[in-house]
């Protein structure tokens, strides 16, 4: 993340990219990321626009900046926490979760933002540590990182069409997620319980791949 530009005193105290930032999270919160705007951002923090703007040249960027800010908080697990299967599907839940607190977030922001941000680049480096540990090499782990990537976006790009439509017809609400949860069950699984079931599916193919290899070795 670039630097904080010099704070600028207003009404309501001192602002810098950190307030900005803020300011843009909290009315993410409410109006959906894909909403919002730099006029919403200036007017929470009780400036002008134009004070907004000193600290974030545009919106493009102020929306790349708070799609990262989301994964502030999730941690990468320790190695000592547990075997590498249980702590990517930690890291995967948390990550999932975090991105789900904002409507809007994969409409707005591109999906490079998702994978050069500083938080997001360290999530990822944490990514491959784990599957480093589980023995995978290079080429494997490259190819297993693509395959999480590709599920991990799919599932909240799956959240935000659900959310839309949630939004646009709240009188089909309960019959909208997700419509294959409740097969065989008669109970619907919430986003999360869908996307940790769909995640243990490709730890398996993940685990078996390692036994294959290792049988190839032995």
């Amino acid at each position: 993340m670039t630097a904080a530009k010099t704070a600028k005193t207003t009404k309501r105290g001192t602002i810098d990219q950190r307030a900005v930032i803020d300011a843009a999270l909290r009315v993410a919160r409410r109006v959906g990321l894909n909403r919002l705007t730099m006029r919403m951002v200036a007017d929470e923090l009780g400036v002008s626009a134009m004070a907004a703007y000193r600290h974030v040249p545009n919106r493009e960027h102020l929306v790349s900046l708070v799609a990262d800010e989301l994964t502030a908080s999730v941690e990468v697990p320790d190695p000592a926490s547990g075997p590498w299967d249980q702590r990517l599907r930690e890291l995967q839940l948390s990550a999932f979760r975090a991105n789900t607190t904002v409507a809007g977030s994969m409409d707005a922001a591109d999906m490079e933002v998702l994978l050069r941000g500083t938080h997001s680049r360290r999530l990822v480096r944490g990514m491959m540590a784990i599957l480093a540990d589980a023995g995978f090499d290079e080429d494997d782990a490259a190819l297993a990182f693509e395959v999480i990537w590709a599920y991990f976006v799919g599932q909240l790009s799956s959240y935000e069409v659900v959310v839309e439509l949630r939004h646009k017809h709240p009188e089909f609400a309960d019959d909208l997620w997700p419509v294959l949860g409740a097969a065989g069950q008669g109970v619907p699984l919430s986003p999360e319980e869908y996307f940790e079931r769909g995640f243990e599916i490709l730890l398996d193919g993940l685990r078996a791949r390692l036994a294959r290899k290792a049988e190839t070795r032995g």
